[in-house]
């Protein structure tokens, strides 16, 4: 009996974990994240109007009325501002933002005498014709680049015919839409009965009327209006046209025919801005792709240029984007989907060929795009990516013959930098060349995930012949790994991207540790000093500080130029004799020449004498 009421107690504590588990990990929310509610405007319509939302049809703000419930703006949201008179939120990079709309039971209980919740058997709402009948009310969302092109995104019908105290619907942006900037509108339409006239006998005389609720915002990523393309910024134009040869899967491509309607005729261009330069691929196997180069600040972005109107695609009104239903694209492993008018797909392989789920953004020529405007689409960091735009041409042709194409291409982004981040392990400052610490120290390469970084350990032993280097460590540095025994340690930097030579790599020398004589032999401004010098500095008087910095005593300010003579003297033994010889003899003859003409100037006197002894003495008078 004991052990049965165990299991008893066992299985209702795991259904109960498993009941309390299914919410939280079903709606995780960003400790960023935000709740911004928004007012809407309430227009109220007859029986009779198809909820044509005009000015005139104007009632009150949202706020100020009993609505069927309350929008909300969930996400990582930095700013509010207005943009053309309408709310703007301001979303936190790659992040997304959530439209949620709760449904409250007010108006389905309302009392029958007051206005409450009813059927409606109409299916179209401002010209929007949905799927099914409002039935107990409909949500809408449109979303838009300029604000003149409205596009239907998504919708809901019966949304409350649960009968429930309270129903939640949502919708989501998408980076896309962020990316370039967009309108966001969101159209609430049901209708509403109460009980005029009540009659025993013939039904109840009863009043109508139909409300919509329309809720309007703007939301972009930070910067999204000062991005436009400069005139003499770089482009890169990307993309090959191919068809598909099975209209149920994109992967299956062929060559575009002669006799084909797409034959010489573009629906668009990709293009690439924002980096400093681009190259060839250097691996054979990749040599089809671009590798662009970014520096601190470059903001690499792809964007596609819509050439052609979806609706008379190449000026032919027999042409248009057809919508795509139940197709698949077996390249990136996407399953069956209703691709609609258009789907760009984007899949990202990271440093360790790791190759994340694809981003498929479909209706994309519908939704996203505006002819002959520049649409953004992604703002790209380091890593592989390949780039699909899937989509049937309907050619107004006998039922099957319509044609699936695809633009597609990849390419890579690098970092042009070749530097690497060194932290003291305790106090998690950055470590510059020629620092010093006791703690040790980590590399963070998140920065420089396709740089090649060696990292060298030398300790240096004192001997009778002065300090000999003993290499302990050399090998290719790990993200995150400590370095914490004592030595001087050399890191070394390549990118192979900008210098597959490695012939201009970025070295750092650090040294952990408390000898004085290793902190003032990775100083920078030390580095004229071999070890042996610095140590025969000590010697003479010198003090080095906890930077490695050399002082020399007042006392003896000729310990650094006696120490270096010495030094030189000894390493430049042959050269000095040289000099010595070539002394001597410019001595030997500097004498020859003094006491030659000592010689000369004697002789010359001698003469004189002699000369003046031999003259004729005079007669006498």
């Amino acid at each position: 009996m004991k052990n049965t009421h165990k299991r008893v107690i066992s299985f209702i504590s795991a259904a109960l974990i498993i009941v309390f588990a299914m919410p939280i990990s079903a709606f995780i929310v960003s400790a960023n994240d935000t709740t911004k509610g928004l007012d809407g405007k309430v227009y109220e319509f007859s029986k009779k109007n198809d909820y044509e939302v005009s000015d005139d049809n104007y009632n009150d703000r949202t706020e100020n009325s009993t609505t069927l419930g309350k929008l909300r703006i969930i996400g990582d949201i930095s700013n509010t501002t207005t943009k053309n008179s309408i709310t703007a939120y301001v979303a936190g990079n790659d992040s997304t933002l959530k439209i949620e709309y709760e449904c409250n039971n007010k108006l389905a209980n309302a009392d029958e005498d007051e206005w409450h919740l009813t059927d409606d058997d109409d299916d179209e709402v401002n010209g929007i014709e949905l799927d099914d009948d409002i039935d107990k009310g409909a949500i809408i969302l449109e979303t838009s680049i300029d604000y003149k092109n409205w596009h239907v995104n998504d919708s809901y019908v019966n949304v409350m015919k649960s009968g429930k105290e309270s129903v939640t619907k949502d919708f989501k942006t998408n980076e896309v839409q962020l990316t370039n900037g967009c309108y966001y509108r969101v159209t609430v339409a049901y209708m509403l009965e109460k009980v005029v006239e009540k009659n025993k006998i013939l039904p109840d005389k009863k009043d109508y009327k139909r409300i919509a609720e329309v809720y309007e915002f703007y939301a972009s990523y930070k910067g999204t209006d000062t991005s436009a393309i400069g005139p003499n910024e770089k482009k890169y134009n990307l993309g090959t046209l191919k068809r598909a040869d099975d209209k149920s899967d994109y992967s299956k491509l062929k060559d575009v025919e002669s006799d084909d309607i797409h034959n010489g005729k573009t629906l668009g261009q990709f293009f690439m801005t924002g980096y400093t330069e681009d190259l060839a691929d250097t691996d054979p196997s990749d040599k089809a792709d671009r590798v662009f180069v970014k520096n601190v600040g470059d903001r690499v972005t792809l964007w596609f240029n819509l050439q052609q109107n979806i609706d008379k695609l190449f000026g032919n009104s027999d042409y248009m984007i057809n919508n795509d239903k139940g197709v698949t694209d077996a390249a990136f492993g996407i399953p069956k989907t209703n691709f609609k008018r258009g789907a760009l797909i984007v899949q990202y392989t990271d440093r360790n060929n790791q190759k994340h789920d694809p981003i498929i953004y479909t209706d994309y020529l519908a939704a996203l795009c505006s002819p002959d405007a520049n649409t953004k689409i992604q703002l790209f960091e380091e890593g592989d990516y390949k780039v699909a735009l899937d989509y049937q041409i309907d050619n107004k042709e006998w039922l099957g013959l319509n044609k699936s194409y695809r633009i597609s291409f990849s390419f890579k982004i690098r970092n042009g930098d070749c530097m690497v981040f060194p932290f003291d392990v305790k106090t998690k400052s950055e470590l510059t060349d020629g620092s010093v610490t006791e703690n040790g120290f980590y590399l963070d390469l998140a920065k420089s995930k396709y740089l090649k970084t060696y990292v060298k350990r030398s300790q240096w032993t004192k001997t009778s012949n002065g300090y000999r280097e003993d290499i302990r460590r050399n090998e290719i540095a790990k993200d995150g790994e400590l370095y914490t025994d004592e030595g001087i340690y050399t890191i070394t930097v390549v990118n192979p991207t900008t210098d597959p030579n490695e012939q201009n790599p970025t070295k750092k020398q650090i040294y952990v540790g408390t000898d004085s004589i290793m902190k003032a032999a990775v100083n920078p401004g030390n580095k004229k000093y071999s070890i042996d010098e610095i140590a025969a500095f000590v010697d003479k008087g010198a003090t080095i500080g906890a930077d490695g910095t050399i002082s020399f005593p007042n006392e003896s300010s000729a310990v650094e130029s006696s120490v270096s003579t010495t030094s030189e003297s000894k390493q430049d033994t042959n050269s000095s004799s040289t000099d010595d010889d070539n002394g001597s003899k410019d001595d030997m003859f500097s004498k020859i020449l003094l006491w030659g003409g000592i010689g000369a100037g004697c002789l010359l006197i001698l003469i004189v004498v002699i000369v003046i002894a031999k003259k004729p003495k005079g007669n006498k008078k």
